[in-house]
């Protein structure tokens, strides 16, 4: 429940009402699209499976629609919501002041130093959640960080772009599968749970959205022995997908590995030099990368 029974952040004419009580609108420069749905609300709790005493990170809370939900799911866990937006920040302190579960930082999650907070908040590696309805400018370069970053999320359940989401889920060989695909699927097992019609959302983007799970408590089960040539393998066979994959991997920008090195490796990992990176499973460019280990 919130504070103040008239702020109704989810229906469309209890946002407009907040929105003009404020004088505020949705700046285009943040991304900033409204949902107004509780039907889609209620898919992305189902899909986020919360146990009372979870704690969770909120990343573009806007006007709490979503962070009302994970409040009353939550009552003995944490919630930290991270906006970038300074008078959605104001209206958040003040209509969700009465729960002590919650905390609030205005910051570019992208530029906030986190691990502070976490270790201070006690959300350890793989024991918390990450629920965010995302600006489609900032999906990619913010799922990167939350992969890779010391402590992890154990799932996170994100509200993206449907081109995005296609991307993260794609199989080798179609025109949707790179560098992301691999990146996500190397960490984590990536679904897309639903699509989501422009009509729910205030003002209306152009494009149709996707809620979309990732769980890193199931990632790949095979690993690279080293993961920096395994990710400048990646970065290098699509940096020019139409490249064969034995000039990828020996002319690509700051990779440059020997040609020589390349040809074995190939050989080694029983890999036509001839076939485009995009056709490569994750499981062989893992093979290839560990037999470029051995050589480098």
């Amino acid at each position: 429940m919130a504070s103040n029974a008239e702020f109704d952040p989810v229906s469309p004419s209890g946002l407009k009402s907040i929105l003009k009580k404020h004088g505020l609108y949705a700046k285009k420069s943040f991304g900033q699209n409204f949902l107004v749905d509780g039907n889609i609300l209620d898919i992305i709790i189902e899909n986020a499976g919360l146990e009372k005493d979870d704690n969770v990170i909120e990343v573009g809370p806007g006007l709490g629609a979503l962070t009302l939900r994970i409040l009353e799911e939550i009552p003995d866990g944490e919630l930290l919501s991270i906006e970038k937006d300074r008078e959605l920040c104001s209206i958040l302190r003040q209509e969700l002041s009465e729960f002590d579960n919650f905390s609030l930082v205005e910051a570019d999650i992208l530029e906030y130093k986190l691990e502070e907070e976490l270790e201070d908040k006690g959300f350890k590696d793989l024991d918390y959640k990450l629920m965010a309805n995302l600006p489609y400018n900032i999906t990619s370069p913010l799922i990167r960080l939350f992969l890779e970053r010391e402590t992890r999320p154990e799932k996170m359940v994100l509200m993206v772009q449907r081109e995005v989401a296609e991307r993260i889920v794609a199989e080798p060989g179609g025109k949707d599968y790179g560098t992301l695909s691999i990146a996500v699927q190397y960490y984590a097992r990536a679904e897309i749970q639903h699509y989501i019609s422009p009509e729910v959302f205030v003002p209306r983007p152009r494009v149709e959205s996707a809620i979309i799970t990732l769980d890193l408590t199931d990632p790949h089960p095979e690993r690279a022995d080293n993961e920096d040539i395994f990710f400048k393998v990646v970065r290098a066979m699509f940096q020019q997908r139409r490249k064969i994959i034995r000039n990828s991997l020996s002319k690509a920008a700051q990779v440059d590995f020997p040609r020589d090195k390349v040809d074995e490796a190939l050989k080694r990992a029983e890999i036509d030099p001839k076939i485009r990176g995009e056709k490569l499973s994750i499981q062989r460019v893992i093979k290839l990368s560990n037999e470029l280990t051995k050589l480098l």
